[in-house]
């Protein structure tokens, strides 16, 4: 059996969408016309980074400038100029840290004072220190109101802590004339022998 298909009229039974030619028209027209409107727009936005481009440029070179002209007053120094530079500074830095080392050592006076602060005696107050060989010998030189002053401030001194194994004694003791007779003023002088004596 044999059966043949003719395939013409399933062709013609199908409606065929024609398009006029205003119709075509339309539409490559709104077609080109999208496309101009496109093209606009991003022309308009290509110009716009264009300016902000060259507002960037402008910005750059004025800081490149302002840049320029603020390190243009700084001398420039070679490498052995600055090297040179560097070693005076060196030896400038190293000259003032013997001084404040030489200074620090010396700080020890303070402690010497503290300690003369602490064994005040009222009536008898000091008027000269005098310190040898790096505070071995100490000479009190000062004034009291009487002979009982002098020995409370040698009595403090021995007992103060910071010249405990000293030897202190008074040197000596003068009596100083005063027009007024209820008045006695002494001159004394306390010593701290030196160990090594």
């Amino acid at each position: 059996m044999q059966q043949q298909i003719n395939l013409y009229n399933l062709l013609a039974q199908k409606k065929l969408i024609h398009f006029s030619l205003k119709s075509l028209l339309i539409s490559f027209v709104a077609f080109f016309l999208i496309l101009f409107i496109s093209h606009l727009y991003q022309a308009r936005i290509k110009q716009h980074l264009i300016t902000e481009l060259n507002d960037m440029k402008i910005r750059l070179e004025k800081g490149q400038e302002s840049i320029s002209q603020t390190t243009s007053g700084f001398p420039s120094l070679s490498s052995k100029e600055l090297s040179e530079f560097i070693t005076q500074l060196e030896n400038s830095l190293g000259s003032k840290s013997k001084i404040v080392k030489s200074l620090s050592q010396q700080a020890e006076f303070s402690r010497y004072l503290i300690a003369f602060g602490q064994s005040t005696t009222p009536g008898a107050w000091l008027t000269q220190i005098t310190m040898t060989h790096a505070g071995e010998e100490i000479a009190l030189h000062g004034r009291a109101q009487n002979a009982e002053q002098v020995q409370r401030l040698l009595d403090n001194l021995k007992n103060n802590v910071f010249f405990k194994g000293r030897q202190f004694e008074v040197g000596e003791l003068t009596q100083e004339a005063s027009q007024n007779k209820e008045e006695i003023n002494l001159n004394f002088l306390i010593i701290n022998k030196s160990n090594s004596e």
